[in-house]
């Protein structure tokens, strides 16, 4: 008969074993826009992850161009966007979930060029999840669906408590469990919106070693939103000058309510 001292134990490595792990998982972020012709557009991003700390990287950079193109190129196997300059790891989340806070590195835009900042906010956004009872199955684990909105937006999170890790893609956190699919709606009528599907998971040794640089400038996001109203205002009036007819431009960023400009 085991003693209660060895069912401790038993169960304490257990439980130290399965927060200890370190996961990759791969995304695939499907971005609809209509205005940008109905057309979609696909990138990879990586979330490493474990029970502290995880790395979220997005928009890569690899021998100047994007990681991000167009469906219809990704379909055929097209891996490589429009020439762009910067470093390779592109934008940058990292998260502490223990503190509940962040270190970001992102785009900042003016009219002629887009730099790269670091937030100087720190807290992670409160997202108040609904758990509802719908289920399906992705990549063979079954995950349930939660809900939650965020800057204008509907959020519908699935997670599998498969991995004792509260974590997901971008800043997507809070679930008991992994988040495997995100879709982010940015209006009602699902005129653009974002979706992140895993397509791979894999367990690793230790998270890498990335840390945002020293020399990047700092900046809230509010300084970057308005950096950026101003730049598409522009981009909005400059087709506007050249067309008669409707014109619609419209910038979208989870940091940011949804910008757009219309001609009616």
């Amino acid at each position: 008969m085991k003693t209660l001292s060895h069912i401790f134990i038993i169960l304490f490595f257990s439980i130290y074993y399965s927060f200890g792990q370190t996961y990759q998982i791969e995304y695939k972020r499907i971005k609809h826009n209509e205005f940008d012709g109905g057309k979609n557009r696909i990138c990879p991003t990586t979330l490493y992850t474990n029970t502290q700390k995880s790395i979220f990287l997005e928009n890569r950079v690899i021998n100047g161009r994007s990681t991000e193109v167009k469906e219809e190129d990704y379909q055929n196997g097209e891996r490589s966007g429009n020439e762009v300059k910067g470093d390779s790891l592109g934008k940058l989340i990292i998260k502490n979930t223990i503190t509940q806070s962040f270190q970001q590195k992102t785009w900042g835009a003016n009219y002629k060029k887009n730099v790269y900042y670091k937030v100087k906010d720190s807290i992670l956004p409160k997202f108040d999840w609904q758990i509802t009872g719908e289920q399906k199955e992705i990549l063979g684990y079954t995950v349930q669906k939660a809900s939650s909105t965020y800057k204008n937006r509907t959020i519908a999170a699935w997670f599998t408590n498969d991995f004792a890790i509260s974590d997901g893609p971008w800043k997507f956190y809070g679930l008991p469990g992994l988040i495997l699919e995100a879709h982010i709606e940015f209006d009602s009528a699902n005129r653009t919106s974002m979706v992140y599907q895993a397509i791979l998971i894999k367990q690793i040794p230790s998270l890498p070693e990335i840390e945002i640089s020293k020399n990047i400038p700092l900046a809230t996001i509010e300084q970057l939103e308005k950096d950026h109203i101003d730049k598409y205002r522009r981009i909005f009036k400059f087709y506007e000058t050249k067309s008669k007819g409707e014109i619609r431009t419209r910038y979208d960023d989870l940091d940011f309510e949804p910008i757009i400009f219309s001609t009616n």
